[in-house]
């Protein structure tokens, strides 16, 4: 069984399968999660409901999607979305930046 069934039984939806991620979803947290250790990304994953979310209220006021990346420790969010093709766009960007080596990287 997945964490995030233990951890939420009565999450409504189902974590997406995003290449590198595994599910870290954790009963303290707001919503189940999934992690990437290798990008050290955690991206949060609420509930479609916005009314079974705790953050329902900044969801209904567009403060806030229903997914949410950052870093873990780190409780700003990189980015926030309703769409999940944008949290892929963000990751692919953390992945092309942390693929430029050293010697490659632009000066400033």
């Amino acid at each position: 069984m997945r964490i995030c069934q233990n951890q939420f039984p009565n999450f409504d939806a189902t974590l997406p399968e995003i290449d590198g991620f595994v599910d870290d979803s954790w009963k303290d947290d707001i919503c189940p999660s999934l992690l990437n250790e290798d990008l050290n990304l955690k991206l949060m994953v609420d509930y479609i409901d916005p009314r079974l979310s705790e953050v329902g209220k900044q969801r209904a006021e567009g403060k806030r999607g229903r997914y949410s990346m950052h870093v873990p420790g780190e409780h700003t969010d990189i980015i926030s979305s309703d769409n999940l093709s944008d949290i892929l766009v963000a990751i692919a960007e953390v992945e092309a930046a942390r693929s430029i080596r050293p010697s490659q990287q632009p000066k400033l």
